[in-house]
């Protein structure tokens, strides 16, 4: 799975359902050797993260932090760093997979 997802896992509060920060283990000699945090700022790595469900679509959200520049009625020019989300590319495939039976194909010996 790339790297650069984060799972995001269903949790039951009150009567709403959200959406918490999970993480994905990272791999080393030996077996396990941690969990892989969130590189940016976007998701605050230092803080819980909890979603409503309905903020992250089936074909998932794109955030996008940019530098924002507005100049107000009196002249003076001001600076600011904003967040704008919109929809990704459609749903994908992390190609993560649980369970998978498949069928063997018998030998003629």
């Amino acid at each position: 799975m790339p790297d650069y997802r984060i799972p995001l896992l269903p949790v039951k509060d009150g009567n709403a359902l959200r959406l918490k920060r999970g993480a994905l283990p990272t791999f080393g000699q030996g077996g396990i050797q941690g969990a892989q945090r969130p590189k940016g700022r976007l998701l605050e790595p230092d803080r819980e993260l909890l979603l409503y469900e309905e903020e992250v679509p089936r074909e998932g959200a794109r955030v996008t932090r940019t530098y924002q520049y507005a100049r107000w009625i009196d002249g003076s020019t001001h600076l600011w760093i904003g967040r704008r989300k919109g929809p990704d590319r459609g749903e994908g495939s992390s190609g993560l997979q649980f369970d998978v039976a498949e069928k063997r194909e018998e030998e003629n010996l």
